[in-house]
Order: structure tokens, then sequence, then C-alpha cells
């Protein structure tokens, strides 16, 4: 039988990206379908202000839409993820979601909420307003806000943020105290062009509905306490690395996980090529790494605080990304 790929073609930020869709019968002789959970690096508010002085980089909270006043209501939100940190070079991006927490809200009419694609760097400073965080408060150093980039040396080319004009995926958000899921073709090919080129990835914007007031929507940010309210990237991918089929494969086993911090990986046979070890948080930010040249077995301790981690484990001319839960 014959096997079709089907290459599609998206214009995200400022140039085509290329995404590769198989039909289910082709994925036979990949390296099966994983989804990967990613928490944000950054995020912040933009805060309309003729003056550019109002942020909200280490707030709680992050806004889209508009307030009830009459002038200065605009809200916007920033959030940057990094899956170029985690993801093996070879993943094909198979689909992405987006999930959001919305905290707050003036009504239950349903506002619709829209991501696009941001063209310049944007920061996150120290800033953290008061109450319901609604008003912003003094921007600190490095901060985005309505004027700058990052607060006050360097400005948006246009006040309120550089972004795309296309949308990447948009959902409607009635109420307060639930869960909100964005997903297109376009918000995948956007992913699958941060992991083709890292250097154009600065984010994502949210808009919210601007043609009105009372339209804001308030949503639970990475510094939120409850962890599980915070924004999160799922991303199901799977690998275009054909798949070892004869009986001397190494296989790898990585328990318990969830584990409380001692954590064993152990080969099927020895391992006498030499192998490397990865261990990321779910930002992607790099905090161990471990190597050896000969071993079946490894125990690993990790010491760190609970929750979720991404261990790359690489050996044999094969890469692996492990999801690793730690526990009190």
């Amino acid at each position: 039988m014959r096997k079709f790929i089907l290459l599609n073609r998206y214009w995200f930020g400022c140039k085509w990206v290329t995404l590769l869709m198989l039909p289910l019968c082709s994925l036979h002789g990949l390296i099966g379908q994983q989804t990967m959970e990613l928490l944000p690096v950054q995020d912040n508010s933009l805060y309309e202000d003729t003056g550019g002085n109002l942020s909200n980089g280490s707030g709680q909270h992050i806004f889209a839409g508009r307030n009830g006043k009459s002038f200065n209501s605009r809200r916007r939100a920033l959030l940057l993820f990094q899956p170029a940190r985690v993801l093996p070079s070879d993943a094909v991006i198979d689909s992405v979601w987006l999930r959001l927490y919305a905290s707050q809200a003036p009504d239950t009419v349903e506002r619709r909420i829209q991501i696009r694609a941001l063209l310049n760097s944007w920061g996150e400073g120290s800033s953290d307003a008061a109450a319901n965080e609604g008003g912003g408060v003094q921007a600190t150093a490095g901060d985005a806000t309505w004027k700058h980039r990052f607060y006050d040396t360097l400005s948006w080319e246009q006040a309120g943020g550089d972004f795309a004009d296309a949308v990447l995926a948009s959902q409607m958000v009635k109420g307060k105290e639930r869960y909100y899921h964005w997903s297109d073709t376009a918000l995948t090919a956007s992913v699958q062009a941060w992991l083709q080129d890292s250097t154009q990835n600065f984010g994502w914007i949210l808009l919210g509905e601007e043609q009105t007031t009372r339209t804001a929507r308030r949503f639970a940010s990475r510094e939120h306490p409850d962890s599980a309210l915070r924004p999160h990237l799922f991303i199901r991918y799977h690998r275009a690395t054909p798949i070892a089929e004869h009986p001397g494969e190494h296989v790898v086993r990585v328990f318990p996980n969830p584990t409380s911090g001692r954590l064993i990986l152990e080969w099927n046979r020895p391992v006498t090529a030499f192998f490397q070890l990865k261990l990321y948080d779910a930002t992607g930010r790099l905090l161990q790494s471990w190597q050896n040249r000969s071993s079946s077995r490894v125990p690993l301790q990790l010491d760190y605080p609970t929750g979720m981690y991404f261990l790359h484990i690489q050996y044999a001319g094969s890469h692996r990304v492990e999801k690793i839960v730690l526990v009190q």
C-alpha cells in the first residue's frame, strides 16, 4: 500500500511554515506519539497607558479585553513558552492546545479571546500589582508595558505590542473559575516554527474584544500560588526517527515514576557506548546532567521541589524524553 505525506503551509508571523501532516497508517516505523506539558518561561500584561509606565510582571494574573473605563481600558496578555529547550530536534508536532484558567469576569457573556504571534522580544520584571491586579502597577526594569518591550529602554514599534495580523486560535470565554482551551492547526504550525528556528520565538499575545468596555477576562499567571491553575501548553508529537526493530535493540526502563527523589534507569542489556542524561524543569531550564560510558543500571537522586520534570536520555544513537513527576 502506498503512503502519502501531506505538507501543509501556514503563514506564521512573517514567513511561511511547512507542517508535516501524516495519515495514521504511516505512523508505523516512527517513534510513538508522546505528549509534553510545558509551563511558560515568562508572562505579563500590557495595560493601556499613554506614558507606558504600568505592568504586572510578577503578578498572579494576566488580562485580555477592556475594563469598564472609557479610556486607557485595554488589556493584553503575553505568554512565552520555549519547547525547543525540551523537545527533540526531530519532533514533528501533531497538535497543541493552550489551557488557561479564567479567575474573574465582569459578566457571563461569551467574549472571544484570540491568540496571535508576537513579532518582538519582551520582558517580565518584578512588578506585582495589588488587589485584583486589574489596574497594574509601576513598571520595574525589564518589564513589558503598553509602550515598552523592556521598560524603560526598548519600545514596541507600535504601542500595545508588535504582533501578526493572523489569528492562530480563538476561544469564547464566558465565565470565571473554569478552564478554557485554545487549539488550531495554525497554533500547531507556530510551535513547529519555533522548533525550526527558536530565534523567532517571541511568544503569543492574547487579545480580547476591544470594541466595547467590560469585556476583560482575567486568567491565572505562571506566578499563581496554585500550580494547577497556571498556564499550560500541551504538545502532542512524534519523532521522525526510525524505530530499531532488530532483536539486539537497547530498551531502558525508568522507575519509580512518580518518585520522591530516587530514580533508577535500567537497560535490558549493558550499554557499552557513551550515554548522556539531562534533566530539565517544566520551563525548559537545564537543571543537571550526567555522563557515563558503560552500565546497565543507573541510580539518580533528584533533590528538587515537587512538580514535573523532563529527563532526556541519549544513548546508542537514540534520544528519548521521559516525563518525571516528583512527589513528597
